[in-house]
């Protein structure tokens, strides 16, 4: 049989998308690791996080701020965005949760529904005026 004496493109265009390809996984392999170097560096120290970290009492002390600027004004737009802007302690998310979702149902109208839900935390945290 006779070969053909046209050159073909083909060897080289396979050769040439080999050679991308391969590029291509040692380029991800390398950026997986230097991510997992930097995750791994996060979760060993947080930094800012631990700086801006409050206590119980700061907190509770800077909530209470937010609901009597709130019990004067009645403003529930800035107390939603007083609450939002707080550094919360663990102990203390739940508590905040419900906070936010209550100022934010009166902000967006349900103020019946927001006032219960502050009336149950009232009487469930003491601390809250």
């Amino acid at each position: 049989m006779r070969m053909h004496r046209n050159p073909s493109w083909f060897p080289l265009i396979l050769i040439g998308l080999s050679i991308a390809l391969l590029l291509a996984v040692v380029i991800f392999v390398a950026g997986e690791g230097e991510m997992q170097e930097t995750v791994g560096a996060i979760h060993e120290s947080p930094g800012e996080e631990v700086a801006d970290a409050i206590t119980g009492a700061e907190y509770e002390t800077l909530v209470t701020g937010v609901l009597r600027a709130y019990q004067e004004d009645e403003d529930a737009a800035r107390a939603y965005q007083g609450l939002i802007d707080i550094s919360v302690p663990a102990g203390y998310k739940d508590v905040h949760l419900e906070l936010v979702i209550a100022f934010g149902s009166i902000r967006t109208g349900d103020v019946e529904e927001g006032r219960s839900r502050l009336d149950i935390l009232r009487n469930t945290y003491t601390w809250l005026p």
